[in-house]
């Protein structure tokens, strides 16, 4: 009795299904039928790392921005650009003001007595009101600068080769100290702000002087009262120079205690 083994399977064909002999009944065996197998899935093939030409580095791919680092550089970009403006804006009033001054002094000198005491009063009140004005603004121009400061040195970036400084630096970190003339720390805004405001608001003095004496003489007033008028000049220059001197060392103290704990974050990345 001859018994069929089957057809025997396909040995050029890798993807077809080996073929299971199964006994039947008579004890023949009859073999089960073949599935093709499954076709491959249509679509993009995935994405495959960049290779590198033989001899060059591998290729990496850039890191993404850590999240934290990035609200910290928009807030140093947004204070920057505050910092810019109002630096723009002293400078305006700065270079404004003198000349207003000096104008004021050389064409009104043949207006009546009542009109130069006018403008030089008016003038007198403005200086003042600009010179507070100015005063709010370097309140927040150093606290700007402490603030990118802090930044910097949060996000730890590269300080000036020659510098000096570690644990981090940038273009406020880096920033020069004041230059000392004879020993004394002269070069440095508040002073140059203290002047400039000074010289203005005895401009104004004289001219209100000026225009009293004019007037004075006109209604026969000895003329020994009339000299001590000129004194008010000098003494209202004298009295914003001490202003504007007092004002910087007290913003100063309230700028060291920052600087103090912004030198403590520095200390705290260098030991990292």
């Amino acid at each position: 009795m001859s018994q069929d083994h089957g057809p025997a399977p396909s040995v050029g064909d890798p993807g077809a299904t080996p073929e299971v002999n199964h006994p039947a009944p008579d004890g023949a065996l009859v073999a089960a039928p073949t599935s093709p197998s499954p076709p491959a899935p249509a679509g993009p093939r995935p994405l495959e790392a960049p290779q590198s030409a033989p001899g060059n580095p591998p290729a990496t791919t850039p890191a993404a921005p850590s999240p934290v680092a990035e609200p910290l550089l928009t807030d140093y970009k947004q204070t920057a650009l505050y910092f810019m403006e109002l630096h723009s804006t002293r400078f305006k009033l700065l270079a404004l003001l003198p000349v207003a001054s000096g104008a004021a002094i050389g064409l009104l000198q043949r207006a009546s007595p009542i009109h130069e005491m006018a403008i030089g009063a008016l003038g007198v009140l403005v200086t003042i009101g600009l010179f507070i004005y100015d005063q709010r603004n370097t309140h927040i121009y150093d606290r700007l600068v402490r603030r990118c400061q802090f930044l910097e040195v949060t996000m730890q970036l590269e300080a000036l080769p020659q510098g000096g400084l570690l644990g981090g630096g940038g273009a406020f970190s880096d920033r020069p100290k004041r230059r000392p003339i004879l020993t004394l720390h002269l070069i440095w805004h508040d002073l140059g702000l203290a002047i400039v405001y000074a010289g203005s608001l005895g401009a104004w003095t004289f001219l209100t002087a000026d225009g009293f004496n004019k007037d004075s003489v006109t209604r026969g007033v000895p003329p020994d009262r009339v000299v001590w008028l000129w004194v008010f000049p000098v003494i209202s220059a004298l009295i914003a120079f001490w202003a504007g001197w007092k004002l910087a060392r007290v913003n100063d103290a309230e700028n060291t205690v920052i600087d103090t704990a912004i030198d403590s974050l520095r200390c705290k990345n260098i030991k990292k």
